[in-house]
């Protein structure tokens, strides 16, 4: 099962249940850019921060300003 929240124009929190991913890890969190990802027993929870804008849609003033896509994977 897959719910997807918006929250706000760029903003949204993604949930997915499926017993495929298994009881482990109790308790993960990675950061990819501006995603946050949550794993939890048969869950995984995806935050998309209001920091990123599509590509399209990025005006000259932030056109320089890629900290979200190009800040390197971390493993918190």
């Amino acid at each position: 099962m897959i719910a997807y929240f918006k929250l706000g124009k760029v903003r949204g929190l993604s949930l997915e249940i499926n017993t495929e991913f298994g009881a482990k890890p109790v308790y993960k969190k990675t950061q990819h850019g501006c995603e946050i990802v949550v794993d939890v027993p048969y869950t995984q929870i995806i935050y998309t921060s209001g920091r990123w804008t599509p590509y399209n849609m990025k005006s000259k003033d932030v056109a320089n300003d890629d900290t979200c896509t190009s800040e390197k994977a971390k493993q918190v």
